[in-house]
């Protein structure tokens, strides 16, 4: 699957991240191979990151940090220059479309994510945004509600004055 990532574009790119996560497939180098490759997008083909995509893609990567790859490891999209870098364009995206996020957007944000990744300011900036959608109200988005909650509980212990 990583080596399919190389040549891909950013859906089938996200698809592989996502299928990963999903098997516990992942070793550290899969992982640095997809996000260099989504790093490469992020400078070349910025368009084609849309909310879904990019709340798939930080809903694999916390499910991602929150186990061991296949052999046991420990995996992070933290490790390494490029990792890092694309870690930091990629918090850049997410703030440029959370305008455009939706429940569901929202509903696949997790605490892998947003606890290691995001800063104060950033973490208020999404539940401002889940607090304007008012998610958890309509019946159909009851179930994202979950989610947000663990986020904005993981936040207020790492930030109080949030």
């Amino acid at each position: 699957l990583a080596a399919a990532a190389i040549n891909n574009d950013t859906a089938t790119v996200a698809d592989i991240v996502c299928e990963l996560a999903h098997t516990h497939a992942g070793r550290q180098e899969y992982w640095d191979a997809c996000l260099a490759r989504l790093r490469e997008l992020l400078a070349t083909r910025p368009r084609s990151f849309t909310p879904e995509i990019v709340s798939r893609i930080a809903g694999a990567i916390a499910q991602m940090q929150s186990q061991d790859g296949f052999d046991g490891s420990k995996l992070s999209a933290d490790i390494g220059v490029v990792n890092h870098s694309f870690v930091m364009m990629f918090r850049a995206k997410l703030f440029e479309l959370l305008p455009l996020f939706l429940e569901e957007d929202l509903g696949r944000l997790a605490v892998g994510f947003t606890s290691p990744f995001l800063s104060e300011p950033e973490l208020q900036r999404l539940l401002y945004r889940a607090a304007q959608l008012e998610l958890g109200f309509l019946p159909t988005c009851a179930e994202h509600l979950a989610s947000i909650k663990l986020v904005e509980e993981a936040a207020r212990k790492q930030h109080p004055n949030i």
